[in-house]
């Protein structure tokens, strides 16, 4: 019978709504403490579930409660659980398991994470078994990941069924610490073994360089916002470069507040953008794509959790980009990963974005 492995990062993105670019250290800790939870079990089950009626085709074998057992049982498996885990879990738990289901051997390692735990798999596994990524961290920058946790699952399922190839994706993981002072230092960490598909990301690419049309999207977003209205502004240095052209001198990193033009908060947490928004003006929010990998939500810009979407509605959500963005997507739509399902086909459609001083460019999301 076919073996599926399940590891599950617990505590996987519980820093991004709380605005600490990570989870790593001490900043899991500090989230939990502000009342943040993790969607890594939740995200675990919206892949499990896409998978479709093959619970009969393969065994699926993983470790108790948080690391596997309780997403396996809720998305309506019957595990075989290989071993206990402490709690909190650990890298170290993240790294035995992984060795151990790559001895079974099983057919495929599907694990719930961020570019951390990528970097523990490869640690443990190397090239021994393919694995495949359910997205659940901040930020995600190593190409072993699906796109959501839904195309996750359902690409698990056409693998084991036969007939995708494997490739060599790349592990890369950020310095947090330098991260939260806006200073993006990637290494190379190996690779792992995953199916080629549309439905894998790629590699995020780059950041600002000198000309990337700061200058000409500032004077695009300073039309867009309406006097007097609440801006959210999210992160990423084509939004940060364009308003520093604007005199606003916001955070590279995070989701700042505007009004007519002056900053009024940098760098805010979910629960200080709800109680911005709690005064119930009609505010707009300002958003750019993930070079090379095209998320629009989900990867960086976890404070703008669903219930803030929700808040702010679709027609009041402008997106900016440089031409050579979209270029680089080849065509490929944006992709919402919001951790709600309902909210991403809400979503989906065909945004106005702002590329220039005055011009638009049509283009999707899904």
């Amino acid at each position: 019978m076919i073996r599926l492995g399940l590891l599950v990062n617990p505590i996987a993105g519980v820093g991004g709504p709380a605005g600490l670019k990570g989870s790593d250290g001490t900043a899991a800790e500090q989230a939990l403490g502000q009342g943040y939870v993790s969607l890594a079990q939740s995200r675990t089950v919206q892949a499990l579930r896409a998978m479709g009626p093959l619970e009969d085709a393969f065994q699926l074998y993983t470790f108790s409660r948080g690391m596997g057992e309780d997403a396996a049982r809720a998305a309506g498996f019957s595990p075989i659980v290989l071993g206990t885990c402490g709690e909190p879990t650990t890298f170290q738990d993240t790294r035995r398991g992984a060795a151990l289901l790559a001895d079974l051997p099983v057919d495929l390692l599907l694990f719930s994470g961020g570019d951390g735990t990528a970097r523990d798999i490869a640690s443990a596994v190397g090239e021994r078994i393919p694995v495949l990524g359910i997205p659940c961290g901040v930020k995600i920058h190593s190409s072993v990941y699906a796109l959501t946790p839904q195309r996750a699952g359902e690409l698990a399922a056409r693998y084991l069924s036969g007939g995708v190839p494997l490739v060599l994706g790349e592990v890369l993981d950020l310095d947090e610490e330098a991260f939260r002072r806006g200073q993006v230092q990637a290494q190379f960490y190996g690779g792992l073994l995953v199916p080629k598909d549309g439905a894998v990301q790629h590699t995020k690419s780059a950041g600002y360089t000198p000309g990337d049309g700061g200058e000409g999207l500032s004077q695009a977003i300073r039309r867009e916002m309406r006097p007097g209205a609440l801006c959210l502004v999210g992160p990423g240095s084509t939004l940060y470069t364009a308003c520093k052209w604007m005199g606003i001198h916001g955070s590279l990193l995070g989701v700042d507040l505007v009004r007519d033009g002056c900053l009024l908060q940098r760098d805010c947490t979910e629960h200080q953008l709800y109680r911005a928004l709690e005064e119930g003006e009609q505010a707009q929010l300002f958003v750019t794509v993930i070079g090379g990998q095209g998320v629009l939500f989900g990867r960086g810009n976890q404070q703008l959790s669903p219930q803030i979407l929700r808040r702010i509605g679709q027609e009041n959500i402008r997106v900016v980009s440089t031409k050579e963005k979209l270029a680089d997507l080849r065509l490929r739509p944006m992709t919402l990963d919001t951790g709600d399902p309902e909210l991403n086909r809400d979503l989906a459609g065909y945004y106005r974005v702002l590329v220039g001083p005055c011009e638009t460019v049509l283009y999707p999301a899904k």
